[in-house]
């Protein structure tokens, strides 16, 4: 299916593994000319996509990560801020500073992208891996038995950024294959 994303250029924070590299990777199959963020030098090289250094939490950082992906490119269409994770523990073991932590890296650094991003589309028009936790964390709490995978998720975020879902605007769209525990980070594989 043609998305319509041919020609489109994207940023995408986290996008130098996981998640945010197959959507980079779904984004280029698609035709989209792509750059990656994220912290490590290595996983940048590694990731196959051209790439920015920068902590996304660091709101100057990451503005000159996104002026300088859209110079780049010659200007910026599309943004995926994927960055995310969490600090601390459970409920009860975390402290205040691992709730900010984690906010930071989960909201702020999304709200900061997109205050960066829309100059820039203004002027374009518009965890640790261990396989018996994970067989029983799919098998007891997911439907389909299993984790979604990264390519899962890139499909529907190429979706959600192509001209056929125009109509789709600050949506939460859940791709978990209906699991009903959100915190399932530390069962992905941190190299995708």
């Amino acid at each position: 299916m043609d998305l319509g994303l041919a020609g489109k250029t994207a940023f995408i924070t986290g996008g130098s593994g996981g998640i945010g590299l197959a959507i980079g990777r779904a984004l280029r199959e698609e035709g989209a000319e792509v750059t990656v963020c994220g912290r490590d030098p290595e996983r940048l090289r590694g990731s196959g996509l051209p790439g920015v250094r920068a902590d996304v939490t660091d709101p100057e950082a990451l503005a000159r990560a996104v002026d300088e992906a859209a110079e780049r490119m010659g200007g910026l269409d599309l943004l995926v801020a994927n960055a995310g994770g969490a600090s601390g523990g459970g409920l009860l073991d975390s402290t205040p500073e691992d709730w900010l932590r984690t906010y930071e890296l989960n909201v702020l650094h999304a709200a900061h992208a997109i205050r960066c991003a829309v100059p820039h589309f203004a002027r374009r028009g518009g965890g640790d891996h261990h396989p018996e936790q994970y067989e029983a964390f799919a098998r007891d709490d997911f439907p389909r038995g299993r984790l979604v995978e990264p390519r899962e998720v890139a499909d529907v975020a190429c979706f959600l950024l192509s001209p056929r879902a125009g109509g789709i605007n600050g949506a939460n769209i859940c791709v978990d294959g209906a699991q009903d525990h959100p915190s399932a980070g530390r069962f992905f594989p941190r190299n995708v």
